[in-house]
């Protein structure tokens, strides 16, 4: 099957550009990717032969997912990881990742991405093509673009959530990657979607643009969209998100999103790093007129869209059933230890499907050494029927384990992906003596 790129519908649509090869039913790199991949080693070794201008190569990497360090010909590579959502194969991409990384390790971000640090720019190209391989992509990840897009680890399975955020999230994600529109914005943007209604697990407060997922009534009949909130941020001026819209429904979502973006693109400082978040547009035009700007804009695009804005499913309302590949085993296991209560206690939390629970894997400081990606790979396809998360707490959550599997579980758990079953130490020792600082976490310092 062929992905193809999305097409102008009437003449009003100026842009096409091509969609994102996140969907597994093709395990064919689509070519339009590996034309991106070919431009990237191109211009990259061009830069390094002195042809390319540093100023225009920044601009480049960081689309493609690269940051300078202050250590000589070393760069930090990010990958996106939409609503933190990982397959086994997946896991063992981003675990030969880790093995062939300097340090010897892949980090778990607080946006559900994963980074590798002190990567020669010729590796790159490597690690690319092997996260093209599983779906991944690293760009948009860095720069004045939309970032990841995260989500709930608990979608799908929380009992408090109106309708699984997932299908939306990724939606938006794939809709702005690559998109014309959204390549040079004044700042970064990151949203985040959270369903439930009494726990903000995806901290949407603090995001740029969050959705979260909301219902009403219309003449007997429940509809359902987002509570959209616009313009929150932390740093030195942390601001809480402006709410945008008590009910937007599914048939606006994506229109109100790039409505948003456009507007920010438009309003944006570009001259002071410092003030060129979104929440400084809120804040400068108050949260009324920002509404009211955003809303005109909404309605010019719905008359003469600048892009194709494809539509949305409704939420499938059916309580989700295990993945097709997880096993009903129960799957015994005598070794009792003075800890598993404990950890049963801290770790796990029960889904809305009953008998299942989402069991937290916990790293220190979200840093894994290729055995630890591979031992989860491992877990999750026993377990969990390959349901592996990302978390905003830089861990990892499996999702759908049995609650008879709990002591099963844990074993290799223990022995296998924490780290205490791996030496601290090791992938310490690569480090040049005078080029990082060490205070308790490893502080990278980065050229943006």
């Amino acid at each position: 099957m062929q992905r193809s790129g999305w097409k102008a519908t009437s003449d009003s649509v100026k842009i096409t550009f091509p969609m994102d090869p996140y969907d597994q039913s093709d395990p064919q790199i689509p070519q339009y990717i590996l034309d991106e991949l070919a431009k990237f080693k191109e211009t990259a070794a061009g830069y390094e032969a002195g042809n390319v201008d540093p100023n225009e190569f920044k601009v480049f990497r960081l689309q493609n997912g690269v940051y300078g360090q202050r250590q000589p010909l070393t760069h930090m590579l990010r990958v996106k990881v939409p609503s933190g959502v990982l397959t086994p194969p997946m896991l063992r991409v981003l675990g030969t990742m880790a093995d062939q990384a300097p340090l010897g390790i892949g980090h778990i971000t607080t946006r559900q991405d994963f980074q590798y640090h002190f990567i020669p720019l010729k590796k790159i190209v490597d690690y690319k093509y092997l996260l093209a391989e599983v779906g991944l992509t690293t760009r948009e990840a860095c720069g004045n673009s939309v970032r990841n897009v995260t989500a709930s680890p608990f979608a799908g399975v929380c009992p408090d959530e109106l309708f699984d955020v997932r299908p939306y999230a990724n939606a938006l994600s794939k809709f702005f990657l690559r998109n014309p529109l959204s390549q040079k914005l004044p700042r970064k943007f990151k949203p985040a979607f959270d369903g439930c209604q009494n726990h903000d697990h995806a901290r949407t407060a603090m995001h740029d643009l969050a959705g979260i997922a909301a219902k009403r009534e219309v003449n007997g009949k429940t509809e359902y969209g987002f509570r959209m909130y616009v313009g929150g941020g932390l740093s030195s001026t942390p601001m809480n998100a402006i709410l945008l819209e008590e009910f937007t429904p599914m048939s606006d979502f994506l229109l109100t999103s790039l409505a948003v973006i456009t507007v920010f693109d438009r309003l944006g400082e570009r001259k002071n790093r410092a003030a060129a978040r979104i929440k400084f547009v809120v804040k400068r035009l108050g949260p009324d007129e920002f509404r009211k700007v955003v809303f005109e804009e909404r309605e010019k695009h719905r008359a003469n869209p600048p892009v194709e804005i494809p539509s949305v499913p409704e939420p499938n309302l059916e309580p989700l059933q295990p993945p097709a590949a997880h096993t009903n085993e129960v799957i015994k296991e005598e070794l009792v230890d003075a800890g598993f209560e404990r950890w049963k206690k801290t770790n796990t939390r029960p889904q809305k499907q009953t008998g299942y629970s989402s069991v937290t894997v916990r790293f220190v400081r979200g840093d894994l050494v290729g055995d630890q990606f591979r031992a989860l790979a491992d877990i999750a396809k026993k377990f969990s029927g390959g349901d592996a998360r990302a978390t905003i707490d830089q861990n990892m959550q499996l999702n759908w384990v049995k609650n008879e599997n709990f002591l099963a579980m844990r074993v290799p758990v223990r022995t296998r992906a924490t780290w205490e079953s791996h030496r601290p130490g090791d992938w310490r020792l690569p480090l040049p003596k005078c080029s990082i600082r060490v205070m308790g976490n490893i502080k990278m310092s980065a050229i943006f």
